[in-house]
């Protein structure tokens, strides 16, 4: 038993940093949190429901957008994987997001209601 996790552990960090390392993914990653970033400046956009909208579109974009090439070395379905990086990385970018990018960047641009000078959601 202790060895059948101990393989599975080892190949979820051969995929982790298979995509940490490849600079499409990466590429995406920064493609997501723009994304975010764009919801946020959208008036009629709710705020509660940007990590939702970003990771729906982490999804979509990692399986559509990404060619298939990049996908790890896995035979079946590479949109089906690149969905399920699409996620992960999604929610990697919401982590990202809350613990770094609002203290740096969100506090010195944004008002505590989500409004700017120039953007007031509504």
């Amino acid at each position: 038993m202790d060895n059948i996790f101990n393989i599975i552990l080892n190949k979820v960090l051969e995929l982790f940093i298979s995509i940490l390392t490849n600079p499409t993914m990466l590429f995406g990653w920064v493609v997501v949190i723009a994304f975010g970033y764009l919801l946020k400046i959208t008036p009629k956009y709710p705020n509660d429901y940007i990590p939702f909208g970003t990771i729906i579109f982490g999804i979509l974009f990692y399986s559509l957008a990404i060619y298939p090439e990049a996908a790890p070395n896995y035979p079946l379905y590479p949109q089906v994987i690149l969905g399920s990086i699409g996620l992960i990385m999604s929610l990697f970018a919401w982590v990202v997001h809350r613990k770094f990018l609002k203290k740096w960047i969100d506090d010195k641009i944004w008002k505590a209601d989500g409004n700017t000078d120039i953007i007031v959601k509504d």
